[in-house]
Formats: C-alpha cells, sequence, structure tokens
C-alpha cells in the first residue's frame, strides 16, 4: 500500500485532472463502496499519524493532497462560481454534506476553503435567512435565487452550510480562499446592481445581495466563534494583518486601493482596529477581537456600496459637502474622505450617518421580488 510521499503523488495527480478524480470516486462506490465510507477511509489513510510529514512540509502532506483532490474533483481550480457542471456540482453537494461528518485533518482544510469559495453561490444561498426556503433540507438541483444574479445549482440547509463552513474556520490561513471568493462574490454582485439604469432598482438589488452577504459573514463569524472559542488566545497576527490591508482599502494614508478579494470581504464582514478602535475598546484575546470586528461593519457596508455607486455614475440628493454635514467635515472638494479617515471621530461618524439617512438611507418603497424553488 502506497503512503507518503507516493500517495501524496499520486492524489496531486488527480487533482489536476477532475474529470479522472472524479472518476476514481465513483469507481469506488462501483466496487460496493459508498462514497462516505470512501471518504472515510482515504481520511484514516492519509492521517499525519500514519504519514511522518516533517515540520514545516505540510503542504506537500497526503492530508493536503486529499484536500486537493477533492477541491480539483469539484470543479475548484477548473470551472467557475455560479457556472458548474453537473458532474462537479453533484460531487461537491455530496462532499459539501459528508465532509462535516469526519474529523479532517488539518493540512486538508485549506483546500475545502477553496471548495467552498468555489461554491459561494450555493453558500451565500445556503446562509440566507431571510429566504423562504430555509427550514427545507438541503436538496440538489437548481435553485431560483432572491438575490438577482445568483443562480445555485443546489440547495444547502443553513445547518448544512454552517457544518461546512466550520471545518475551515479554526484559523486565518484555511479560512483565507474563502474570504478572497466572497470578496470576488459581493464584487460581481454589486457592479452587475450598479449597471441597472433604475437607480431605486439598483439600490433595492443592492440591499437583497447585501442582506444575504451578512447572512455569510454572519455565519463565518459562528463559526470561528465556534472553533476559535477552544483555543482562546491572541490573534494578534490576523488583527495586523486586517489593520494592513483595510488600512490601505479604505484610504488610510491617501493610497487607493481597490476593494478585491480577501481585502473586500474583511472590509464587508469584519472592522481592522483602526476603524473599530474609534468605536470601541478592543481587546486583545481571540474571542473579544472577534466580537470586536462586527461594531462598524454595517457602516463600512454601507460605505462601500454608496461610493460604488457614485462610481458608476448615480448622483446622490444631498452633496456630503453640505454644510449640514461640515463639522467635523465628511468631505473635500474631491468627494467623501476616505471611511477610516471619517471613523477617527465619532462627531464626523454622526455627520456621515446622518448624510447616509438624507440620502435614503433605510428607506425601501418596493418590495423585493423573486422566490427561491
Amino acid at each position: 500500500m502506497v503512503n507518503g510521499a507516493g500517495l501524496a503523488g499520486f492524489l496531486d495527480a488527480l487533482a489536476h485532472n477532475p474529470a479522472a478524480a472524479r472518476l476514481a470516486l465513483s469507481r469506488s462506490a462501483g466496487r460496493g463502496e459508498s462514497l462516505p465510507d470512501f471518504l472515510s477511509r482515504m481520511n484514516h489513510r492519509v492521517s499525519p499519524d500514519r504519514n511522518s510529514t516533517p515540520p514545516g512540509q505540510e503542504k506537500t502532506s497526503p492530508a493536503a493532497a486529499f484536500g486537493r483532490m477533492l477541491a480539483g474533483a469539484a470543479g475548484a481550480y477548473d470551472e467557475k462560481d455560479g457556472a458548474h457542471s453537473e458532474p462537479a456540482a453533484t460531487l461537491a453537494f455530496q462532499l459539501i454534506r459528508e465532509l462535516p461528518k469526519l474529523d479532517i485533518h488539518r493540512p486538508t482544510r485549506v483546500h475545502l476553503a477553496e471548495l467552498a469559495g468555489a461554491y459561494a453561490t450555493e453558500i451565500t444561498e445556503g446562509a440566507n435567512l431571510g429566504d423562504a426556503n430555509r427550514t427545507q433540507p438541503s436538496a440538489f438541483g437548481p435553485v431560483t435565487s432572491l438575490v438577482a444574479g445568483l443562480k445555485p445549482a443546489f440547495r444547502l440547509s443553513p445547518e448544512d452550510t454552517y457544518a461546512f463552513v466550520k471545518l475551515f474556520a479554526d484559523a486565518p490561513e484555511n479560512i483565507k480562499p474563502f474570504e478572497q471568493a466572497m470578496g470576488g462574490l459581493a464584487d460581481r454582485l454589486a457592479k452587475a446592481a450598479a449597471r441597472d439604469s433604475d437607480p431605486k432598482a439598483a439600490m433595492d438589488r443592492l440591499e437583497d445581495a447585501m442582506k444575504a452577504l451578512g447572512y455569510v459573514a454572519g455565519m463565518q463569524f459562528a463559526a470561528e466563534r465556534s472553533v476559535q472559542s477552544k483555543l482562546d488566545q491572541e490573534d494578534e497576527e490576523r488583527r495586523k494583518a486586517a489593520a494592513f490591508v483595510l488600512g490601505l482599502a479604505l484610504g488610510v494614508g491617501g493610497i487607493p486601493v481597490p476593494l478585491e478579494g480577501q481585502v473586500l470581504w474583511l472590509a464587508l464582514s469584519t472592522v481592522a482596529p483602526q476603524v473599530h478602535d474609534a468605536v470601541t475598546e478592543p481587546d486583545p484575546t481571540r474571542m473579544k477581537a472577534l466580537d470586536d470586528k462586527s461594531d462598524a461593519a454595517s457602516l463600512i457596508r454601507t460605505d462601500w456600496l454608496v461610493r460604488t455607486l457614485i462610481s458608476s455614475g448615480f448622483e446622490v440628493k444631498v452633496p456630503p459637502t453640505s454644510p449640514r454635514f461640515s463639522d467635523p467635515p465628511i468631505a473635500n472638494e474631491d468627494g467623501l474622505l476616505p471611511f477610516a479617515q471619517i471613523a477617527k471621530d465619532k462627531a464626523a461618524l454622526r455627520n456621515y450617518n446622518d448624510w447616509l439617512i438624507a440620502n435614503g438611507s433605510g428607506e425601501r418603497t418596493t418590495p423585493p421580488s423573486g422566490r427561491r424553488s
């Protein structure tokens, strides 16, 4: 029986050939072994306890290769979110439901985040607790989403969605691919909505999208709490990294870096220390840091939406340079000040909130359309 480097090489070869990987998985079932049994057997076989992996080489271990093989077979590397082939989507549906039942090894988990990111559409639909079908079980088949632009290949229950996200919510480096993919999805949905010629319809589409994405962010936050509460230790590296990337993205120092990928998702779902320090008293422990992440997230999401609309040519009813919001100011002759700069002053934050309200924030005159099947 092949183990160690030989097993890792074999699994990596399958990861680079998704069709072959799916065939290998189906043949195991053809020999009378169910997919759950195969996954359980392989997860045991790639265990670090059975395969001596030198420290620092976990990425080349059989457990890591197992994760890459599963992600590849599910179309994570050669297909696009929202446009998966039926064979890949069918397997992904099965994996998302079966893998949480196993004790997944740490080197495997980051690749399950890649799989989840490749199915960001389905994860978003599954996490959407505002959906009328949220009490229904998972089922394979096309889904009509309440969120314009989403075309899921299958329906996930909130329970199944949460269980899968928990698999890779144990560490920042494991959840990163998922955050990158969610940022990409958020960007696509926002830009598609902003192209609507009717400003009100565009805002309603954005609102629907942000509500759905908000549920994903909340589910990720809950998963991180559940897993990381068992660690309950300082997480200074993530806080510093978030401060750096969000500081750039939100315009600290006047550096205009577009929000995209993980940076965008962090901006939408979390708050960097230099932003929430103006609102809260952060604690260095992991659990308190997770609490602090959500304190100003609503304002950051709204700020991004407003700037997306303005950059798409929409004109606000009340300009941010109005004297009503000038003490302290929230804009200059070039437009809105960077949000991180506004957030340094609580009075400026109140002015900014008042300006958003003056432009219709919180209002909605038309009901959402559509119904998920």
